[in-house]
C-alpha cells in the first residue's frame, strides 16, 4: 500500500522525471504506430499497456481504452473511482475513451491523487489516438475506393488507358488489351503513340507540347472519332473521351476508348437498307401514278375497261407483294441490327422509326391502290 503525504514539495528533479515519463509515453506510442503492418487493434492493446508507466505511481496504476464498444485493458485493470478519463474523437464524433486509474485497495490519499499535468496527458493521449484511428479509417476508405475503382476499371467494356504528362502509358485495362492486342506488361511505360497510326503521331506530340505550354484544353471532356492501331498494325475507327487529372503536382490523362468497327459496319448496312427503302418507296409512288394514269385512260375510253382492270389488278398485286417482301426483309434486318450490342439506343430508335414510317406508307399505298382497283 502506498501512503501519499499530506504535503509534498516537488523538487525540480521530480518534475523533470514526470515530464520525462510523459515524453517517453508519446515516444513509445509513435514507435508502436510505426511498426510495419501493425493493425489498429494491436496498436490500442500495446498503447494501453504503456500508459500506466507515465503516471506518478505506475506500480498501482491500470489502464483501459474503449473503441467501438471493444475494450482493451491492462491485466490488472479494475474499475476504480480514482480514474482519469478523456474521450476519443474521430472526425469530431465520440468513438471511445482512454482511462488511467489507481487500484483503490492499494492507495490511500487525503488530497487530489492526480497531477494537473496528468490530466493534460490523458487528454493528449486520447487526442493522439483519435488521430491515429482517423488515419486508419481513411486508409481503409482509400483501399475500399481503390478496390472499387480497380473492379470497375478491369471489368469495363470500353478500353481505359491512362498516361502521364509525357505521354507514357501508366495504366491499361483488360478491354484495352483485347481491342489493341497488347498485354498490359507490353505497354506500361511505353509512349501512347504506339497505339496510333503514323499520321497521328506527330500531331499527338504537338498536342502534348501545346497543352504543357498554354494549357490547351480543347479535347478535354469531349468525344471525338479517331483511328487507332492494333499490335498487328491494323488501323480501326475508335471514339475517344479524354479527361485530365493531377496528383502530386503532375498532370495525367485518362482516355475511354470504344471500338467503332462494328458500329461502322452497322451504319453501312443501315445506309444500304435506307437506300433500298427510298428506291422502293419511289417505285410504289410510281406504281400509284401508273394506276391513276390507267384509270384516266379508262375514263377517256382510250383503253378497253376489261384489259385496264386486269392491268390494274396485276399491278396492284405486284405492288403489294413487293411491299410485303420489303417489310419482311427490313423487320429481319431490324432484329439483327438491334441485337448488336455495339449499336447505341439512338440508332436503334432511328431504325425503329424508319420501319414504322415504311409500314405506314405501305398501308397508305395499299389503301389507295385498293380504292383505284375498286373504282368503276
Amino acid at each position: 500500500m502506498i501512503n501519499r503525504p499530506k504535503k509534498r514539495t516537488e523538487s525540480l528533479s521530480d518534475r523533470l522525471k514526470e515530464r520525462l515519463k510523459e515524453l517517453n509515453c508519446f515516444y513509445s506510442i509513435s514507435s508502436i504506430v510505426e511498426t510495419p503492418d501493425i493493425t489498429l487493434e494491436e496498436i490500442l492493446q500495446k498503447v494501453v499497456i504503456i500508459l500506466p508507466r507515465a503516471w506518478q505511481y505506475p506500480e498501482i496504476a491500470c489502464a483501459k481504452i474503449v473503441f467501438n464498444n471493444l475494450e482493451y485493458k491492462t491485466n490488472n485493470y479494475k474499475k476504480s473511482k480514482l480514474a482519469l478519463q478523456a474521450n476519443m474523437q474521430v472526425f469530431r464524433n465520440k468513438v471511445g475513451l482512454a482511462e488511467v486509474s489507481y487500484l483503490p485497495e492499494r492507495f490511500r490519499f487525503d488530497q487530489e491523487p492526480f497531477l494537473k499535468e496528468e490530466k493534460a496527458l490523458i487528454e493528449a493521449v486520447a487526442e493522439r489516438l483519435g488521430r491515429i484511428i482517423e488515419r486508419f479509417e481513411m486508409a481503409d476508405d482509400l483501399k475500399e475506393s481503390e478496390a472499387r475503382y480497380r473492379a470497375l476499371f478491369d471489368s469495363a467494356n470500353d478500353a481505359i488507358i491512362s498516361a502521364d504528362e509525357n505521354g507514357k502509358i501508366i495504366n491499361f485495362n483488360l478491354s484495352a488489351a483485347i481491342i489493341f492486342g497488347y498485354s498490359k506488361n507490353e505497354v506500361i511505360g511505353k509512349p501512347i503513340d504506339i497505339l496510333m497510326p503514323a499520321k497521328y503521331q506527330t500531331e499527338h506530340q504537338k498536342g502534348l507540347e501545346q497543352f504543357d505550354v498554354v494549357g490547351d484544353h480543347r479535347l478535354i471532356g469531349k468525344s471525338i472519332e479517331l483511328e487507332g492501331k492494333k499490335k498487328n498494325g491494323e488501323s480501326f475507327s475508335l471514339e475517344l473521351s479524354l479527361s485530365e487529372w493531377q496528383a502530386e503536382d503532375r498532370k495525367y490523362f485518362t482516355g475511354i476508348i470504344r471500338d467503332l468497327t462494328e458500329r461502322k459496319k452497322t451504319e453501312a448496312a443501315l445506309e444500304d437498307k435506307l437506300e433500298e427503302l427510298e428506291a422502293m418507296n419511289n417505285l410504289m409512288v410510281g406504281r400509284e401514278l401508273k394506276m391513276i394514269e390507267l384509270k384516266q385512260q379508262i375514263n377517256s375510253r382510250e383503253m378497253n375497261p376489261i384489259n385496264a382492270k386486269t392491268k390494274i389488278k396485276d399491278g396492284f398485286l405486284e405492288g403489294i407483294s413487293l411491299e410485303e417482301g420489303l417489310i419482311q426483309d427490313l423487320e429481319k434486318d431490324y432484329r439483327l441490327l438491334t441485337n448488336n450490342s455495339d449499336l447505341d439506343d439512338k440508332t436503334k430508335e432511328f431504325i425503329r422509326e424508319k420501319l414504322a414510317i415504311l409500314k405506314s406508307e405501305s398501308q397508305e399505298h395499299e389503301k389507295k391502290l385498293q380504292e383505284l382497283y375498286n373504282e368503276k
